[in-house]
């Protein structure tokens, strides 16, 4: 309340006082002896009333117009603190609005970077398959449910805050938003999938291949092509063999050297068959170019089945690259409502 408003009220207060304290004691007053004579104005009492009755009166009028005043001032004040509650909820409500729109925007700051995250990651694994196929690798990956929270958070909720906060097309901004979960969770759970079973598929061959090699030592340590019966371009495939066992990158076998030693292999034995001497031998080196060509065989289903990952891989890194270029268009459309 301002000073001169406190000033107005006291001196209504004031003068309401002494009217009413002049209206008790002015039949006192007026009927003691002195100047005004009241001996022919008839009864005191009415005289008393027609003397007192204005001033009375008076006094009631201006009560009541307290009374009133008062009430306006708590009115004035119900409605000061009625406006007040207003804003208060009002900037509780956007504060609420604001806390889901940076929860949304941490949301999407995250995708962008795990989506760039995996690009990179894929981007390794198919190099490393296209330099070499034949050995067991693995995609490093983030968790799978990253994006849980954001497929599962409220849509009527954040399509509140977006139109609260005056965001520009906010359906279309939320469509986005959900769009990068419902696109990448999928996406990156079949990618995952993929690369496991092509590991798992690269394993199991190379497994095969491991067994005919040891097939083809088994069979040629029988025929003493290892030791008094040397055959030279046996000798020579079991040294490469062994030239190449554990010197991978993570201590695998290098398979790599072991397709063309297999090849070689076959094709010296074919030829050797046709010049052969010793008709006892033919059976065990056709049975070794059996063994080779088995193997050969495990080697161009991994080759083949590497070829097409690495062109999927190729495929999913460019969808991805879409997804995070939305990313970055709906961060841009968040921060314009700032």
């Amino acid at each position: 309340m301002k000073k001169n408003q406190k000033q107005s009220y006291i001196g209504w207060y004031v003068l309401t006082g002494v009217i009413i304290l002049f209206a008790l004691f002015a039949p006192f007053l007026f009927t003691r002896p002195g100047v005004i004579d009241f001996s022919e104005t008839g009864q005191i009492g009415d005289t008393i009333a027609g003397t007192m009755g204005p001033f009375i009166a008076i006094a009631g009028v201006v009560v009541t117009f307290l009374a009133f005043l008062m009430q306006k001032k708590a009115n004035d004040i119900l409605s000061t603190q009625y406006e007040l509650d207003k804003k208060d909820e009002r900037q509780r409500v956007l504060d609420l609005y604001k806390t889901r729109i940076e929860l949304m925007k941490s949301d999407v700051t995250m995708a962008k970077n795990d989506i760039n995250n995996r690009i990179e990651k894929i981007s390794e694994f198919k190099q490393s398959l296209s330099d070499n196929p034949f050995r067991t690798i693995r995609l490093q990956r983030a968790p799978a449910d990253l994006y849980r929270r954001m497929s599962e958070s409220d849509r009527e909720d954040l399509l509140l805050a977006l139109t609260g906060l005056s965001v520009e097309k906010p359906t279309l901004v939320l469509n986005k938003y959900y769009s990068i979960s419902d696109y990448m969770s999928p996406a990156v759970a079949l990618v995952n999938e993929m690369c496991d079973g092509l590991s798992n598929e690269i394993h199991d061959k190379l497994v095969i291949i491991g067994g005919t090699i040891q097939s083809i030592q088994e069979a040629a340590l029988a025929y003493g092509w290892l030791g008094h019966n040397e055959k030279t371009c046996v000798k020579a495939f079991i040294q490469v063999i062994r030239n190449n066992n554990r010197t991978g990158e993570y201590g695998e076998s290098n398979f790599l050297h072991y397709w063309n030693a297999f090849d070689k292999l076959r094709v010296e034995l074919n030829d050797e068959i046709s010049k052969t001497e010793d008709p006892d031998s033919i059976p065990v080196m056709e049975r070794i170019i059996g063994l080779c060509e088995s193997a050969l065989e495990q080697y161009q289903r991994i080759h083949n089945a590497a070829a097409q990952m690495i062109t999927t891989l190729e495929r999913s890194m460019g969808d991805f690259s879409i997804i995070s270029n939305r990313c970055e268009e709906t961060l841009e459309s968040l921060a314009a409502q700032e």
